[in-house]
């Protein structure tokens, strides 16, 4: 090519495409550091443009991944909004503190705690406190109880001793409703992470057991907002009012003031959209009316479809008053998109917010927000949490913490890192595989990899044949001073 290869391509021939890592024109670009790696780590972009190929690391978005997140947000592609303490959140969202009213990793999970009973009642258990504690020594239960039905999936509890934190069992609604297919997983050795099979919507929860004379701290899970940064579409658009901003996290009602609210125009049937980047577990909507005009969104219905496009949730407004939010409950059902539409002609729809709540839908084995984590389980066949990657069978053999991923500290190993490095180890006794006490380095002389417990064969005659000839020398030598007397 007289005037040089295209964009991505080099080569004597022009066929020869780009290098792992490099793009444009002479492959003469490198991808940005901010890329998404392949397997080899090797930030990973398209040859000809330089665009990020597998999305970006956490903390950055656009098609180059050169933008850093907007402040409070976080995540891969900027996707999730911080709740930590003070809105300050590394580019992971991992942080030490969570605003009131959110918990669990990233402080993404609603607390439906704060809307229930407890705060009234027993404030030192909703109060983010996990150093808090319960005074009283000899109750046996806790009811935490909402004045309308909640979908209950999991929730998350501490204790002040622990060894009262595997002592609890979780009934549902004043009739005592036992919870199906109980399924805990340890987050650390003062908190527990409770599982149910769902059995339709409840109002109460209780938590019975010895345990419950010492908790610090309840958790109800109300799901993430799944819907926050997602791909949304409108029928039409008024001004500026694009579709994006009913998922923008912002659910200021000032509908000419804020401009964080969407709106169509005035035609026939109006409607908006959203659809998720992989099939999520809803279980709970909350749509948030504008602030002038709210009598326009009255009788709006919605659909929730599934990734084959069936209805698995329908729902039309009845109500002859607006209302400024909307809650709507439901057992959970996995959802890929939502539309809202308005009925007639000369409609014009507007939400300033619509926040939709429940969980990645992973395949077993899979977890995270993206269901991008595999599960690190003791017990492959009972598989972990998707919300947090907990194991109800305990992590695998090497590993602790809330998703399994934290490795046995140095000179320990095993299930539970509940094992010690050898001693005999070469290196030092820290120097051994978490998993199976490998002696990483090898073994000191006359011990038997891999974990250098026993002696070698050759070491035990030795020591069995050093003893017996002592023992002769010994006798010998002590026959030899009697004679002499």
């Amino acid at each position: 090519c007289p005037s040089g290869c295209a964009a991505g391509y080099s080569g004597e021939s022009c066929t020869q495409v780009c290098p792992s890592g490099t793009y444009g024109i002479g492959c003469a670009s490198t991808c940005s550091p901010n890329c998404a790696a392949d397997g080899s780590g090797t930030s990973v972009c398209d040859a000809a443009n330089g665009t990020c190929l597998l999305g970006c690391k956490d903390g950055y978005m656009s098609p180059m991944c050169t933008q850093a997140c907007d402040s409070g947000w976080f995540g891969k592609g900027c996707m999730y909004k911080c709740q930590c303490l003070g809105n300050v959140c590394p580019t992971n969202g991992q942080c030490s503190g969570c605003q009131p009213n959110w918990f669990g990793p990233a402080c993404q999970y609603a607390d439906l705690t704060q809307a229930s009973s407890l705060p009234s009642t027993q404030p030192s258990l909703t109060d983010n406190n996990d150093t808090t504690c319960l005074s009283a020594s000899n109750l046996m239960s806790l009811d935490v109880i909402w004045s309308m039905p909640y979908a209950f999936t999991w929730m998350r509890i501490t204790v002040q001793n622990p060894a009262l934190l595997n002592t609890f069992t979780v009934v549902y609604n004043s009739t005592r409703v036992a919870c199906i297919t109980l399924r805990n997983a340890t987050v650390n050795n003062q908190t527990l992470d409770i599982h149910c099979e769902q059995i339709g919507l409840v109002s109460q929860v209780t938590l019975m057991g010895s345990g419950v004379s010492s908790l610090c701290s309840i958790y109800v899970s109300g799901g993430r907002d799944v819907a926050l940064r997602q791909n949304t579409t409108q029928s039409s658009t008024y001004a500026t009012y694009g579709s994006d901003k009913a998922v923008d996290g912002n659910t200021d009602p000032q509908f000419s003031i804020t401009n964080t609210c969407t709106a169509t125009n005035l035609e026939t049937n109006p409607s908006w959209s959203v659809r998720f980047s992989i099939p999520e577990a809803v279980n709970r909507y909350v749509l948030y009316n504008r602030d002038t005009n709210p009598e326009r969104l009255v009788n709006f219905n919605f659909t929730s479809l599934n990734s084959a496009n069936a209805v698995v949730y329908n729902y039309m407004d009845a109500s002859t008053t607006p209302l400024s939010v909307y809650t709507i409950v439901t057992t959970t059902a996995t959802v890929s998109t939502v539309t809202i539409q308005l009925s007639g002609t000369n409609k014009l729809l507007t939400i300033c917010e619509f926040e939709i709540y429940g969980d990645s839908a992973c395949a077993v084995g899979m977890y995270g927000r993206n269901c991008e984590k595999m599960c690190n389980c003791a017990n492959n066949n009972d598989p972990c949490f998707v919300s947090t990657g907990g194991c109800p069978s305990g992590c695998a053999p090497g590993y602790l913490g809330e998703s399994c991923t934290q490795i046995c500290n140095p000179g320990k190993y095993g299930a539970q890192c509940g094992l010690s490095c050898s001693q005999n180890c070469m290196g030092s006794g820290t120097a051994c595989s978490n998993i199976d006490g490998t002696c990483l380095q090898g073994c000191k002389t006359g011990y038997k990899p891999p974990t250098c417990q026993e002696l070698n064969a050759g070491n035990s005659y030795k020591s069995s044949f050093g003893a017996i000839v002592r023992a002769v020398v010994g006798a010998v030598a002590t026959l030899v001073i009697a004679m002499k007397f």
